[in-house]
Parts: structure tokens; C-alpha cells; sequence
């Protein structure tokens, strides 16, 4: 700019190019780099004037001062913006990982919980069956940890309530399954939207994990009906959980839990 100044031209959009790049440089956070180059155009494009035997003119110097500081002001907010928004979304991630951990954690540590006292108590259990359950939800448990420790949502893994069902059954529950699209042991929501399918998962995981620890011997019917647009899930004789209702919304659903007569129900509408 100095030295388009210097040969005399006149005015046009020649600062452009330099503004944008303050803007840009302060946004991408070389905050320094941004004020010592207003600076620097400051005292050219004035050493210019006196080098061309004019005389300075110090409102326009702070003027074009201002200006510059402005431009490096608005890259800086830029910059605290963008920054805002990764750390919101990291907490989300964290969060939202968080959860996955507690509804998995605490699921399988509440089948293992049961099948040990039974063991331990001879109610009606054979050793061996208490401890294959207790295999199968140690191994179960491992691979839902990784998978949430490493935030892995592979297609290929798909949200099984059925499997889910039946490990509870097999630790000694009496849960039915009924899905209005597959029967009982294929229900799953591997063909809906990501978030819908694994938040009905881990609610109706939930509801089962409650139902196993609160309602011990209890029966648990879980329903699985599609409809135009929504996935509707109901889970009676569990014991809702706050957890269940932010998850369900999180997912642009609804979660209502409370008395039903054969007990406690927990219905959830999910959009598809």
C-alpha cells in the first residue's frame, strides 16, 4: 500500500486485500501478527505522506487507525466464536459419551449383581447358568465401554433391542419382546436415524436395568411399533429414570414414565 501510495496513485480498493488479510490472520489467532501489521501500514503509508512533502493529517491517521483495530477486533471475535463452538461441542461429545458409559455400566453390572446373589443365595439357579449370564455381560459390557470410549457408531453395529433382550432373559428375567415389523429376537432400529436408534436402546437398556434392580421377579413387556414417522417404544414394569426423558429429547422425541396397571410403563415416541 505504501508504495501504491508512493507513485502517486489515486484511491480505489487497494486496502482491501491488506484488511482481509488482518481479519483472517486475528481470526486464525495470530492476534500479534494482526495488530503489529495494522501498525506497521499505519506508519508507512504516513511515512509516504512526509516522504511526498504533504502534511499529516492526525484525524485521518486515527481514522485509518481505528479502522484497522476494528477489522482486527472483528477477526478476533471470529476467533473466540469458533472457539466457543468446538468447546460446546466437546462438552457435548463428553457428555453424551458420559451418558453412554452409565446407561452401559450400570446395565450390565446390575445383570452381574443379580446373577452373583442368586448364586451365592442357591434361589433356584444353577452355578453354571449364573455364571455363563455373568460372562456374557462382562463380555457384553466391554465391547459397549469401547465403543463409547472410542465415540464409535459403526453402521455395521446396529442398536439390537432383541439381543439386548435376550441377554437380560438369559440372566433370568422374564422380558417379552414384541415388534410390530420383525418378531420377537430380530427388533432392532439399525434402519433409523443414528441418534433415534441407539436413544431408544439405551432407554429401553435403562428401563430393563431399572426393572432388574427395583422390581426383582417382576414381568417386563417391551414393545417396539413403527409408525408413519415415529418409532414408539413402551417398556412396562420398569421404573423410569429423568436420564430416559433428556435422552428421548435429545433425540427430538418424548418420554413418559409412570403407574400402568399391571405396574410401571415407560412409553417413548422417537421421530424416524
Amino acid at each position: 500500500m505504501a508504495t501504491y501510495y508512493s507513485l502517486g496513485l489515486p484511491g480505489g480498493p487497494e486496502p482491501i486485500p491488506f484488511v482481509l488479510a488482518l481479519y483472517f490472520a486475528a481470526a486464525a489467532g495470530l492476534r500479534r501478527v494482526a495488530m503489529a501489521g495494522a501498525a506497521a501500514c499505519v506508519v508507512l503509508t504516513q511515512g509516504v505522506v512526509v516522504l511526498l512533502g504533504e502534511r499529516i493529517v492526525w484525524s485521518e491517521v486515527a481514522a485509518v487507525a481505528g479502522a484497522l483495530a476494528v477489522v482486527v477486533l472483528l477477526g478476533e471475535l471470529t476467533r473466540v466464536r469458533r472457539a466457543r463452538v468446538r468447546e460446546k461441542a466437546a462438552y457435548e461429545e463428553r457428555s453424551r459419551i458420559a451418558r453412554e458409559l452409565h446407561d452401559s455400566v450400570t446395565h450390565h453390572l446390575a445383570v452381574i449383581s443379580v446373577q452373583a446373589n442368586a448364586a451365592l443365595l442357591g434361589r433356584d439357579i444353577r452355578p453354571e447358568v449364573a455364571l455363563t449370564a455373568i460372562k456374557e455381560a462382562s463380555k457384553t459390557a466391554s465391547r459397549e465401554l469401547r465403543e463409547a470410549l472410542g465415540a464409535l457408531r459403526d453402521p455395521e453395529c446396529a442398536p439390537r433391542i432383541g439381543a439386548l433382550v435376550a441377554n437380560v432373559r438369559a440372566a433370568g428375567v422374564d422380558v417379552r419382546l414384541n415388534d410390530n415389523r420383525n418378531g420377537d429376537l430380530d427388533a432392532d432400529l439399525d434402519d433409523d436415524v443414528p441418534e433415534v436408534g441407539w436413544a431408544g436402546y439405551r432407554i429401553v437398556q435403562e428401563a430393563l436395568t431399572n426393572a432388574v434392580r427395583h422390581a426383582p421377579g417382576a414381568e417386563v413387556d417391551v414393545r417396539v411399533e413403527r409408525r408413519e414417522g415415529k418409532v414408539a417404544i413402551a417398556v412396562d414394569s420398569g421404573h423410569g429414570l429423568r436420564g430416559m426423558r433428556k435422552r428421548a429429547e435429545s433425540a427430538g422425541g418424548t418420554c413418559v414414565a409412570g403407574p400402568s396397571e399391571d405396574g410401571f410403563a415407560v412409553r417413548v415416541e422417537l421421530p424416524r
